[in-house]
């Protein structure tokens, strides 16, 4: 007996076997072969599309750094500004009771003046620079303590205490200022 025809039909179905089951496998791999070729194609327009959006952010970064920096460095001459002038309040004030009780107990107020004059020169280097850093509420407050301010030939302790009233006012005042200014107020 010739068994061709049982060999050729066996092998046709293990053929057809085969090719079904690989069949899917092979299309995938030949779908993932042409998508790398034709990316390999294309590698350099992608390359330089890349290199395009990252000189752009790289750009757009150094702006933003800078930006950033810009207006932090604004704000901390904003901070110490604000922080010299409520040390001129602090600072003032003493000057002001250590007068009272000079004042009232008959004492030399020879240390105290000359502290309150110290004080008058920091004052005014503050009030030159209140125009460049605080807001201008802060630069119009500044000049209407500066014109309150009364200067006295005669140093009496009713004279004191009224400047050191006007200093505790614009303390407050300043305070506020300062919030807002320095965006602290929640």
């Amino acid at each position: 007996m010739d068994f061709n025809w049982v060999n050729d039909i066996a092998t046709a179905g293990l053929t057809l076997l085969v090719l079904w089951f690989w069949k899917p496998w092979s299309q995938a791999y030949a779908g993932e072969k042409g998508k790398n070729l034709a990316r390999k194609e294309d590698l350099e327009t992608i390359l330089a599309e890349v290199r395009s959006v990252t000189i752009t952010q790289k750009e757009i970064e150094a702006k933003l750094s800078g930006d950033l920096w810009t207006r932090q460095m604004h704000w901390n001459q904003k901070r110490e500004f604000y922080a010299d002038l409520l040390t001129y309040i602090h600072e003032s004030q003493i000057g002001y009771a250590d007068l009272i009780v000079a004042l009232r107990t008959g004492q030399s107020n020879k240390s105290a003046l000359e502290k309150l004059r110290d004080q008058a020169g920091k004052f005014g280097r503050l009030y030159a620079l209140s125009c460049i850093f605080p807001s201008a509420h802060c630069e119009s407050a500044l000049g209407d303590y500066n014109e309150r301010r009364v200067a006295s030939s005669a140093i009496t302790e009713e004279w004191a205490e009224s400047e050191a009233k006007l200093l505790g006012n614009f303390a407050a005042l300043i305070t506020e200022i300062a919030k807002n200014d320095l965006g602290l107020n929640h």
